[in-house]
């Protein structure tokens, strides 16, 4: 009998890292549930590790510009789960009926809610692939665990951890909350994109007018906040990997920004995008 996919976004239904991280600000390019060993520490029952969320972080500038390579970072949900379809939610398949409150991934999800995230709102998604394409502010939290007895892997004594371990964590999501949004799930047919510079400026232009430059944020949208959309934006609309990089890149060039948005009768005050008086 299959198992109900469990409740990926309700911390109050949850019972009971990864490697080194730097804190600053990401853009989540990719959140998935994945098998990951975290390097042979976690086997798993069948070898391949444990159940872990998996997000592909792009490091960004203040003006949210990509600096510096994409981070692949982990947390742990349990060995207890089963991924379904493509990696957006997960199930569990032992005794246990919620997803344990401190695992990783539980203390994830509690701090995705204290930086204002609206988990109520994407519970009923269920979809972990909500994340892809948010902007927010990473820093580290002790484990919860920590100080607690941890079995030690060479022998049967118990001792605490010599080093407390520390939990990649979104501490604030720049423009307040965040709802998500599904990417499309497959990219229309047509002519590939090519990333010169009228192509990169012509998607920029069809972003901004369709997704910014709206009546809803006429008072002002934090810049932040406008990009997070942007490679789900170019990805529906044909675009590869290398036109998001020139994208983005152009959106994060302030003077470039300015000039497009004042071409259409809005500008950036700051880092603030409105309408012109």
């Amino acid at each position: 009998m299959a198992k109900e996919l469990v409740k990926i976004f309700n911390p109050e239904s949850f019972g009971g890292g990864g490697t080194f991280f730097t804190d600053g600000l990401y853009r989540i390019d990719e959140a998935r549930f994945v098998k990951f060993d975290f390097r042979g520490s976690a086997p798993g029952k069948d070898g391949n590790g444990i159940v872990c969320l998996c997000c592909k972080l792009q490091p960004l500038d203040k003006d949210g510009g990509d600096v510096g390579e994409v981070v692949v970072q982990y947390w742990g949900v349990g060995d207890d789960a089963s991924i379904e379809s493509t990696g957006h939610s997960i199930s569990l398949t032992g005794d246990r009926s919620t997803i344990w409150t401190l695992s990783d991934y539980g203390v994830f999800v509690e701090h995705l809610g204290k930086a204002k995230f609206d988990l109520d709102a994407m519970a009923e998604e269920n979809d972990i692939g909500v994340l892809d394409g948010m902007v927010a502010e990473f820093g580290k939290v002790p484990d919860p665990k920590t100080g607690r007895d941890n079995k030690d892997a060479d022998n049967d004594n118990k001792k605490k951890r010599k080093y407390p371990k520390q939990i990649p964590v979104v501490t604030s999501i720049p423009g307040g909350k965040k709802t998500g949004g599904k990417a499309a799930a497959s990219k229309p047919a047509g002519k590939k994109q090519e990333s010169g510079d009228d192509a990169v400026e012509e998607m920029l232009q069809k972003y901004l007018v369709e997704k910014v430059l709206v009546s809803k944020n006429t008072d002002g949208i934090d810049k932040l906040q406008a990009r997070m959309g942007l490679n789900k934006f170019i990805q529906a609309n044909g675009g590869d990997q290398e036109l998001q990089q020139a994208v983005g890149k152009m959106f994060g060039d302030a003077a470039k920004l300015k000039a497009i948005l004042e071409s259409v009768g809005w500008e950036l005050s700051g880092s603030t995008i409105k309408a012109s008086a």
